[in-house]
């Protein structure tokens, strides 16, 4: 569901004709992550329902470079910062059992995602606009006594169809406006 290429698997939220794609700043390093990224991606962000918003993460990648933003908020003020973990009034889920959230949104790790820098590593999205389609039969299960006779095993088989494909297939420009906005965003490579 992140990285297929459709036909004959579900066509993944990386590779739909609605993906979004931030451009790094201008004087921005190698492999990092910037306030002004995670403004922009915020900005852009299609939000049909808001409590299905969410970031998608490759944890052990980015971690550090997420609990290293921090807003300045004047001259005399603190450094406000943009990634909470596990606090009060951030409740853990199933989805996110760390409680983590970055601008008001939660992050949910994924093994999938890319790796830091490149473009994929970090993707807000509204995952309501990811649809994802069932056959309804159930699961077939068949299994075998012959094949693994040789060494007194049962083999089985499990066969379950589903298909998925993002709900829009290009990205939105409002009425009264230039910005474009998406249900996907995602932060372009920072090589």
């Amino acid at each position: 569901f992140i990285n297929g290429k459709g036909g004959s698997q579900p066509l993944g939220l990386l590779n739909g004709s609605n993906k979004l794609t931030i451009a790094k700043q201008s004087n921005q390093a190698a492999g990092t992550i910037v306030v002004a990224n995670i403004d922009k991606m915020c900005a852009q962000i299609k939000v049909d329902n808001p409590s299905s918003v969410l970031w998608l993460y490759n944890r052990p990648e980015i971690h550090d470079q997420l609990v290293s933003l921090y807003r300045p908020t004047g001259t005399a003020g603190v450094l406000a910062a943009l990634y909470s973990a596990g606090q009060p009034g951030n409740p853990a889920s199933p989805a996110n059992p760390t409680g983590a959230m970055l601008s008001g949104y939660p992050l949910v790790d994924s093994e999938h995602l890319a790796a830091l820098g490149t473009e994929g590593d970090l993707i807000l999205l509204d995952a309501s606009s990811y649809l994802v389609g069932d056959d309804r039969s159930g699961t077939e299960i068949a299994q075998s006594a012959h094949l693994k006779f040789d060494y007194a095993q049962t083999a089985f088989r499990m066969i379950k169809y589903t298909d998925g494909q993002p709900r829009y297939t290009s990205v939105f420009t409002r009425h009264k406006g230039t910005k474009q906005l998406s249900t996907l965003v995602t932060l372009a490579a920072r090589a």
